[in-house]
């Protein structure tokens, strides 16, 4: 009976644990689940509002010295991604990340009359890069806001897969 009451490492009630190629997250219990090989992304039945995780193949493992060039690449993306959007970049930052270093990017733009923003980090690992994606609605609900908050603290990496 104390099976759905949680303990240590067990995921709320309201979220279920979702497991993609070498990482894991959190997600909202609700929420519509899409997986292709190098994706997990979960967003509401309702709303354009969303979070995922991608993970790419970098060509040569990523080394901690080599920080500040992947940093100038990381940007350069972040900019075209922004562009491609016609929107703005709005915030850029390097922090943590389930103890990677991670670079942290938002961007806002307009799909039609709706206004969006989109929050991307990017971790390295090894020869794995992981992108981390939240799109959240201009006033996005308190639910999609803390799904988007959840990502980043619940994703880990996983090593050896």
């Amino acid at each position: 009976m104390l099976g759905g009451c949680g303990g240590e490492g067990a995921e709320p009630l309201n979220e279920r644990r979702l497991e993609g190629p070498g990482f894991v997250f959190s997600a909202p219990a609700t929420w519509r689940i899409e997986r292709t090989e190098r994706s997990v992304a979960a967003h509401p039945p309702e709303g354009r509002e969303l979070i995922s995780v991608t993970v790419f193949r970098l060509a040569k493992p990523f080394r901690p010295a080599r920080w500040p060039a992947a940093v100038r690449e990381l940007d350069r993306v972040a900019a075209q991604l922004a562009a491609r959007l016609r929107g703005e970049l709005v915030a850029r930052e390097t922090a943590p990340l389930a103890g990677l270093r991670s670079r942290r990017y938002t961007i806002a733009y307009r799909a039609g009359d709706e206004e969006l923003q989109q929050q991307l980090a990017f971790a390295l690992r090894g020869r794995r890069e992981y992108q981390l994606l939240c799109r959240l609605s201009g006033s996005p609900s308190a639910a999609a806001a803390a799904a988007c908050e959840r990502l980043l603290s619940s994703f880990r990496s996983l090593p050896g897969k």
